[in-house]
């Protein structure tokens, strides 16, 4: 698995990009049977949700292309097995898109504001809903976010930041358009800011290391669990918002969908149909 990391890390590719593939093919090779039935047992094994099956799929379809050492694991049958699926899935995505499909698992915006009150002030769980909620909702971008005092102190272009100036703001250089949409720069309100740590180096950390993206995205989906009863995803979160901001102003509409990294015209697809499209060039 180091070779073919290897190989990820030496790609050109979006810094979120490659931790994306780290953590599939984490997921991938911890997985049974794998390197078999990758089609028919892993990646279902892994996840129920079609969405989430057709990004495993096209991951792996990366890696092939990305990693010899991958490539060696898969077998070309096994990769044309993967490519028909893929071009499943898809048909039935756009086959929900063009119904205006909801999705079962889609929420009302108002419902995820009632939750607030049951999330305990000083505990993290009230930090992810404060991040979800006051601010357009990113990915997981949430991490890597380093904790500076000064703007001065944030050089590295891969790494997020949250500034404790007298008005503290985020600086988001690390996200799956960035190299489209460049740095985004986040206000944060007061009620956010006394939710954020004041003594650890990053955010969200584990062991005085940045929490990977993938644990946040559970950590999400867990705390809306536990104290709002509804099962989402940051994913849900971020069609809920794009549905609401439909009803805010033109500008507000533009603003919403450049922090959420992505344009207008998908940021309305992505509300109208609950499904998020992949950015063209």
């Amino acid at each position: 698995m180091e070779a073919v990391k290897k190989s990820i890390t030496e790609t050109d590719l979006a810094e979120a990009t490659k931790r994306t593939l780290f953590s599939r093919l984490t997921r991938l090779m911890e997985t049974e049977p794998f390197p078999k039935s990758i089609v028919k047992k892993v990646i279902p094994s892994i996840t129920a949700n079609q969405s989430s099956q057709l990004a495993y799929l096209q991951s792996v379809m990366s890696l092939s292309r990305i990693s010899e050492d991958f490539k060696k694991m898969v077998t070309p049958k096994q990769l044309r097995d993967i490519l028909k699926e893929s071009e499943k899935l898809k048909e039935v995505e756009s086959e929900r898109r063009d119904k205006g499909e909801k999705r079962d698992n889609d929420i009302d915006w108002n419902d995820v504001k009632k939750c607030k009150d049951k999330f305990p002030i000083g505990s993290e769980e009230r930090l992810i809903y404060l991040l979800y909620t006051e601010l357009p909702p990113l990915r997981a971008d949430y991490t890597p976010m380093q904790i500076v005092d000064s703007v001065d102190d944030a050089t590295d272009e891969n790494m997020n930041y949250y500034v404790k100036s007298k008005k503290p703001f985020m600086l988001i250089n690390v996200y799956k358009t960035s190299s489209k949409y460049g740095q985004q720069r986040l206000d944060v309100t007061p009620e956010l800011a006394k939710a954020i740590p004041q003594k650890q180096k990053f955010l969200f950390e584990f062991n005085d290391e940045p929490m990977s993206a993938n644990t946040l995205s559970k950590k999400v989906a867990r705390a809306f669990k536990r104290y709002c009863d509804i099962h989402v995803t940051i994913n849900t979160l971020r069609r809920s918002y794009a549905k609401m901001s439909m009803s805010l102003s033109k500008e507000e509409q533009i603003d919403a969908a450049l922090t959420q990294g992505h344009s207008l015209s998908v940021h309305k697809e992505y509300g109208r149909r609950g499904q998020e499209k992949s950015e063209k060039s």
